[in-house]
């Protein structure tokens, strides 16, 4: 993909969508009624907060066509072209290419997904595709990652969505397949000195962290063939400072995860915190006590830590683990 994440994660109060409205002209020579597949329009699922412009930083989606269950050849790639990368232009999703409905093959089978790649075609309809999640992040904001979106119906919630000769032009809402993670920390009044924030790890005691090369089921977005690991860090590229404020308004660290497949009993965090002028050498570190989470596609969970002083030890931590569906705050001593 990679798009900056905090403008692609929209993140995931689940239920918003932002609409990308547009139809599949023949902008590139090809004729409307050559029973050719069309997107109309394209949802992504995501924070009430995200804007109609943040929205159009999707501008390509993958769509892959099979048959159906009860084809000659069920599940199989659907006629010369089954895999479409549609474009954004001008308000318009145009295809690098053309799946044509047709008798022979009849009804189509449509997975849609994000970022563009290839698939691992399967013959029971469970089509995936890689996606990478690495351990170790070097940008605070995530602006490198990959948000994995997989498409579903608008109207049945489901995926895949079908095509008939009759009805060709088909819409998609796109879902988050990950969780975001933020953390909106600041400085307290009472610490006097000028401190930056080096250094994030998110520590899991039962691994319950989900890295590495995998794969993105496309009709469910379930992520599999993941390394469980018990540490994800988080830093910021060299050169470059996060200060922290007094008066951050929001999270400044983000990071896009896999969700968890079990409960997490022991999560906790440690900070690499160093005094402005000092070397990042002589930053001081420190560990929440640990807390519960399941982290879940499409959900977004911000933890407040506030840094109070420095010395041997930060004097207190308060941690807000936010998610659409219910309220979770925790106070948590360092």
């Amino acid at each position: 993909m990679k798009k900056p994440a905090n403008r692609l994660y929209m993140a995931l109060a689940l239920g918003a969508g932002i609409c990308l409205t547009a139809s599949c002209a023949s902008d590139d020579g090809f004729a409307a009624d050559e029973g050719a597949l069309e997107l109309q329009r394209i949802e992504v699922e995501g924070e009430e907060s995200v804007t109609r412009a943040e929205a159009t930083a999707i501008t390509e989606v993958d769509v892959y066509a099979t048959t159906t269950a009860s084809a000659t050849s069920p599940h199989a790639a659907y006629g010369d072209n089954p895999l479409m990368t549609f474009s954004l232009k001008e308000g318009v999703w145009t295809p690098d290419k053309q799946t044509i409905m047709n008798s022979t093959s009849g009804d189509a089978l449509l997975y849609a997904y994000y970022p563009p790649a290839a698939i691992q075609a399967s013959g029971d309809g469970e089509h995936t595709t890689a996606v990478n999640l690495p351990s170790s992040l070097t940008d605070f904001l995530a602006t490198g990652q990959a948000d994995y979106l997989y498409g579903v119906g608008t109207d049945t919630g489901t995926a895949p969505v079908t095509a008939t000769l009759s009805s060709r032009t088909v819409s998609f809402k796109m879902k988050h397949a990950l969780a975001k993670v933020s953390f909106h920390i600041v400085k307290s009044a009472s610490a006097t000195e000028a401190l930056k924030l080096i250094q994030v790890d998110v520590l899991s005691g039962t691994n319950r962290l989900r890295t590495g090369i995998g794969t993105m089921n496309l009709k469910s977005g379930l992520l599999n063939s993941l390394s469980d690991i018990s540490t994800l860090t988080l830093a910021q590229a060299s050169g470059v400072e996060l200060k922290l404020k007094e008066n951050q308004k929001g999270p400044n660290v983000t990071c896009l995860v896999a969700p968890m497949a079990k409960e997490e009993t022991v999560l906790s965090f440690r900070l690499k915190v160093c005094v402005d002028g000092e070397a990042a050498a002589k930053a001081h570190t420190f560990e929440t006590q640990s807390l519960t989470a399941q982290w879940e596609a499409g959900k977004h969970y911000v933890y407040l830590i506030t840094v109070d002083k420095m010395g041997g030890t930060l004097s207190s931590v308060q941690i807000e683990d936010w998610k659409n569906d219910a309220n979770q705050n925790t106070s948590i001593g360092i």
